[in-house]
């Protein structure tokens, strides 16, 4: 499974939801308006797909869901 999210949502923040979708293998691409590099940095240590700062491109964006899409077929 893919999620594309925003980083900072009503009453829950990204990390929160990776923590409690963790147990359901989801590959998460988060989007952001307010990049703190710490924060990707965990985000993506703990199972980020990818995190995205807007504005982004198309391409990065394309580039984000392929690198989701290949980390599915991975064991």
């Amino acid at each position: 499974m893919r999620e594309i999210a925003d980083f900072q949502m009503p009453g829950i923040d990204g990390l929160e939801l990776q923590r409690r979708l963790a147990p359901t293998d989801m590959h998460i691409i988060f989007i952001t308006g307010h990049d703190d590099p710490a924060v990707r940095q965990k985000a993506l240590a703990t199972g980020a797909a990818s995190y995205l700062k807007k504005p982004f491109s198309d391409a990065e964006l394309i580039k984000a869901v392929e690198n989701a899409l290949e980390l599915r077929k991975l064991p």
